[in-house]
């Protein structure tokens, strides 16, 4: 075994048997979940210089795996960073139907360890992969349910053994899936960070389109550096390996000859969730119709485009995100919405597509359309890489929870922010957002009806923090994630995801009959309330038609209205 460590380059024959099922099927076959465990298993009993772990359960019951390549043969993460290494995680199989990172990372790993080309791109790196991230999924193995995809003769399924979408719960993390994901992720923290996938959106001729992160997500130099050093040095190594890219074809029913606008990983994705810790991300997706055995290659071949941009700018990566999380600590803005900026000139690139065809169904002799590849082609199309604030606010002092709130704190604490226990009795004064609208899902979505479009009210008021609550200081890295799950207005804060929805719901309130009866104390409580009353009309013409209104009306601005009804229970503490 030493020997073999000592000399990458020898014989296959001298070791254990690591051939994949991959190779062994010729191109046809993923690995079980067992299969590629035990492969693992295997390439960590050969090479002191890999690792495997068990981290943390899934909800399938098994727990998820960790498999690590350090240089040095040592595995303490915070050691490595200290010591200057770029640390590089990938992960497969959070739709487990889409293996093709899975087979990829086996082969990229092997061939790391047993071949002197790729030693070259390692003295500096350290790989970081977690084999199947849906366990549950891969465990449910079939052969029809992907049908738009060509190949492999098996594969998993897209949702989780509780039938969640993984890649939409990063933030929420109603799975153990994602529980164990944050604790692996914080404890590596990744300089670069891949996740693995299979598309169908469109026909073209790429066998991987490539999706980074937005970069307005980003801070400090890592926008730019993003844009101007990471994505084109990809672009043009991956070329040089024979591996043809182009951004992630954002189209959903259209066709992508005019173009399409890039697209906006919220935090609910892995790419989203790891920029708000400044890990710059990316998700590659290989095409479904182009045959299984180029989209593994594809894939590995765009992993050793990683490991050279980690050669070539990983201490210029290093550095730009300690200057990006000093940058989030100290932000006075933020943005917890984008929208994309119609405004900006779009950019453009050459796009290798093929002819799209008007046809009649021939089952529904209705207009339809097919790509047609006996027509390929190359034109020059735009490209919408621009985005715009939706939303900004301005970065409070800190927050205050109460204590009864502990399914958020727990959350906040899980992913390294710093939370602290209030003794009690001290004032505290900012400000209180009151929910003024919002929308709700009418179909369920990943277990929830998530909100969307929410309009706030607010006011200034000073309180007292009682024994066990909490408060969360807003001088933190992990800033933007504390400001994205707490402003109740953000795509994919805790309480568009549902974690506060019963304040929604009124508690207490008067019967119809009482109203009347107590007419003159809603009065007495309002005196100016005639005033206020004919501006509600003008503000909201409806009630004008509603007489009966006027005494709900009159209930909800009183002293008598329910306080804790649609006011938001998390504070934006301006002075302690």
């Amino acid at each position: 075994m030493w020997a073999a460590w000592l000399l990458p380059g020898v014989a296959m024959a001298q070791m254990a048997d690591l051939t994949t099922v991959y190779e062994r099927s010729e191109g046809t076959q993923t690995a079980t979940y067992a299969e590629g465990i035990a492969f693992y298993e295997a390439l960590a009993d050969e090479f002191r210089l890999i690792d495997l772990q068990e981290v943390g359960l899934t909800d399938s019951g098994y727990p998820l795996h960790l498999v690590t390549y350090s240089p040095t043969g040592r595995f303490d993460y915070d050691e490595l960073h200290a010591q200057g290494y770029t640390v590089l995680m990938i992960n497969n199989a959070i739709h487990a139907g889409e293996p093709d990172g899975v087979e990829a990372s086996m082969l990229l790993l092997r061939e790391v360890m047993t071949k002197k080309q790729s030693i070259g791109l390692l003295d500096s790196t350290v790989i970081v992969i977690i084999p199947f991230y849906n366990i549950g999924g891969v465990l449910n193995r079939n052969s029809t349910t992907r049908f738009n995809q060509n190949g492999p003769e098996e594969y998993g399924f897209r949702g989780n053994a509780r039938n969640y979408d993984l890649n939409r719960d990063f933030i929420k993390a109603d799975t153990r899936n994602a529980w164990s994901f944050q604790e692996i992720f914080h404890r590596v923290d990744p300089d670069l960070f891949l996740d693995t996938h299979v598309t169908n959106g469109s026909d073209h001729q790429y066998v991987l389109t490539l999706l980074s992160t937005l970069p307005n997500q980003l801070a400090g130099p890592l926008p730019a550096m993003l844009e101007e050093t990471i994505e084109p040095y990809l672009m043009e190594e991956s070329g040089q390996r024979g591996l043809q890219i182009t951004p992630y074809v954002n189209v959903h029913g259209r066709v992508p000859d005019q173009g399409w606008t890039h697209f906006y990983d919220s935090p609910r994705y892995s790419t989203g969730y790891t920029s708000l810790f400044q890990t710059v991300g990316f998700m590659t997706e290989t095409h479904a119709l182009k045959p299984y055995e180029l989209r593994v290659e594809a894939t590995l071949d765009f992993m050793y485009s990683l490991l050279a941009l980690a050669r070539d700018h990983g201490k210029d990566l290093q550095r730009a995100r300690a200057q990006a999380r000093a940058a989030v600590a100290e932000a006075t803005r933020y943005v917890p919405m984008w929208t994309p900026d119609e405004a900006a000139t779009p950019d453009s690139l050459d796009f290798r597509g093929y002819r799209v065809d008007t046809i009649m169904g021939s089952l529904t002799q209705a207009e339809t359309y097919r790509y047609n590849r006996e027509a390929p082609y190359v034109k020059r199309i735009p490209i919408r890489n621009a985005y715009a604030p939706a939303l900004e606010v301005a970065v409070p002092a800190g927050y205050y929870i109460p204590r009864a709130w502990h399914t958020v704190v727990e959350r906040l604490k899980h992913n390294g922010v710093q939370v602290e226990t209030l003794a009690g009795g001290e004032t505290l004064s900012g400000e209180v957002y009151h929910i003024a609208d919002f929308g709700t899902f009418e179909m369920p979505y990943e277990g929830h009806y998530p909100h969307y479009g929410t309009e706030l009210s607010t006011e200034v008021a000073a309180w007292e923090a009682q024994p066990g609550d909490y408060y969360v200081p807003l001088n933190q890295p992990q800033n933007y994630y504390i400001l994205h799950v707490l402003e109740p207005q953000s795509r994919d804060s805790f309480f568009s995801w549902n974690f506060f929805d019963t304040i929604l719901q009124q508690k207490e309130g008067p019967s119809n009959y009482m109203l009347e009866v107590r007419v003159e104390d809603l009065k007495a409580a309002m005196p100016d309330w005639e005033t206020r009353w004919a501006a509600a009309k003008v503000a909201d013409p409806t009630l004008s038609d509603n007489p009966q209104m006027l005494m709900y009306w009159l209930y909800q601005n009183s002293k008598f209205k329910e306080e804790a009804h649609l006011r938001y229970p998390i504070r934006r503490v301006t002075q302690r």
